[in-house]
């Protein structure tokens, strides 16, 4: 038993015909192949910024948070940084507008919930303690306001607002 095969002549109009679709197949699987890899490029930068804010609070800072990095970072602030990393406790005098309020309790308490450990444990609850509970407030709203707001940390970790501020 022969199976039959319907054959067709090859006229010039089949062969257009042809080449017109596989043309319109050619571009959709270049556009595909194009949107593949723009998405592999933005994972790549998306993986990128979070190794490099992985490193420091301050790095971590300049990428997220750029608003409350408006001046070069001093040499005494990887040094509070690295004194508030060494220990659980840590108190710092210093003079007025250098930041401290910004790198103690902001940067270094967004950081160790995103990155950090304490005790081998993730960190998941930051107490903002301050002279009075409004600076406290001002300071949370602050912070929660640039987490919400910050496209890079949204696009980098999604939505890592807490259940209360």
């Amino acid at each position: 038993m022969t199976d039959s095969v319907e054959s067709k002549a090859v006229t010039p109009e089949l062969l257009a015909g042809m080449r017109k679709r596989w043309k319109r197949e050619r571009v959709i699987v270049e556009q595909e192949r194009d949107r593949c890899d723009m998405e592999l490029m933005r994972w790549k930068v998306r993986e990128r910024r979070r190794a490099l804010a992985a490193r420091h609070p301050i790095l971590m800072g300049k990428i997220y948070f750029p608003g409350w990095m408006t001046r070069e970072s001093a040499q005494v602030h990887f040094e509070i940084i690295e004194l508030v990393r060494a220990h659980d406790r840590v108190g710092i005098a210093a003079p007025v507008s250098i930041a401290k309020t910004t790198i103690m309790t902001k940067l270094t308490s967004i950081w160790g919930v995103l990155f950090g450990e304490a005790d081998g444990h993730p960190v998941n609850d930051i107490a903002v303690i301050t002279a009075s509970q409004e600076l406290s407030s001002v300071f949370i709203t602050d912070m929660a306001s640039k987490i919400e707001h910050s496209e890079e940390l949204l696009d980098d970790f999604g939505d890592v607002r807490g259940s209360h501020w």
